[in-house]
């Protein structure tokens, strides 16, 4: 596993700032913040809550689909959550239309 979280990490980045929707294990629905996205994952931060490595999440960017994903990385400045599937090239083109970013 350790491989393929090096290649999901070493995907090209898309800076871009919204928030969205996270529901957390039990089911608490609360805010977080994506500061960067790739089709496996993103660079978060929750508002208000801390999560735990392992912690399983379901994200609601847009259109009210609920995206699952495992918290992988934990740190001061954010969490990073890795999705169960690749989120779609559509999907994430939508988000770049509709969001400013820039490749980092």
């Amino acid at each position: 596993m350790e491989e393929t979280a090096k290649q999901f990490r070493a995907m090209e980045r898309r800076s871009l700032s919204f928030s969205c929707a996270c529901r957390l294990p039990g089911g608490l629905v609360t805010e977080m913040q994506f500061f960067d996205l790739t089709g496996r994952g993103a660079k978060t931060k929750f508002v208000g809550i801390d999560v735990v490595f392992g912690d399983r999440v379901e994200i609601m960017i847009f259109d009210g689909h609920w995206i699952p994903g495992t918290i992988r990385r934990v740190g001061d400045d954010g969490a990073g959550i890795e999705f169960d599937a690749p989120i779609e090239d559509h999907i994430l083109e939508r988000l770049l239309f509709d969001y400013p970013s820039r490749i980092s």
